[in-house]
C-alpha cells in the first residue's frame, strides 16, 4: 500500500512539476522561504542578513549548539520556519491557495511561543 502511495505521489508530482515548470516551483519556494527567515532573523534580534542554505546551514550548527534560552528560541524558529514555509509550499502547489509573509510570521511566532512556554529555560527567560 505505501509503494503505492509514493507511485502515485511521484507520478502526481511529475506531473504538476511538468504543468508549472520546475522552475517556478523552485524559485516560489526560495522566495518565500528567504522572506519569511529575514523576518524570523529580525524577530529573534539577530543582525544580519540570510545567507545560501549551505551557510545558513553551517551558522545554525555552530548557534544553535549553545545552551541558552537564545539557542533555543532559535531552534525553535528554525524549525517552525520550516514547517510552516514547507506547508505552504503545498497549499501553493496543491491548492492553489496562498498565504501572506505576515500570515506565515504569525504562525511561526506562535508556534515558537507555545512550544517554548513548555521549556523551563525559555519560559524563564526575560530577553535582553
Amino acid at each position: 500500500m505505501a509503494a503505492l502511495k509514493e507511485k502515485a505521489r511521484s507520478v502526481l508530482l511529475k506531473e504538476l512539476g511538468a504543468a508549472m515548470g520546475w522552475e517556478k516551483v523552485i524559485l516560489l519556494i526560495a522566495t518565500l522561504s528567504s522572506q519569511v527567515w529575514q523576518r524570523v532573523l529580525k524577530w529573534q534580534d539577530i543582525h544580519r542578513a540570510a545567507k545560501t542554505w549551505e551557510l545558513e546551514l553551517q551558522w545554525a550548527i555552530r548557534y544553535a549548539k549553545r545552551r541558552s534560552a537564545e539557542a533555543e528560541i532559535y531552534r525553535l524558529a528554525l524549525a517552525a520556519a520550516v514547517h510552516y514555509v514547507w506547508r505552504e509550499r503545498n497549499r501553493r502547489v496543491f491548492q492553489q491557495v496562498l498565504q501572506s509573509v505576515d500570515t506565515i510570521m504569525k504562525q511561526v511566532i506562535q508556534e515558537v511561543y507555545y512550544r517554548g512556554s513548555k521549556k523551563a529555560k525559555v519560559a524563564r527567560w526575560q530577553g535582553g
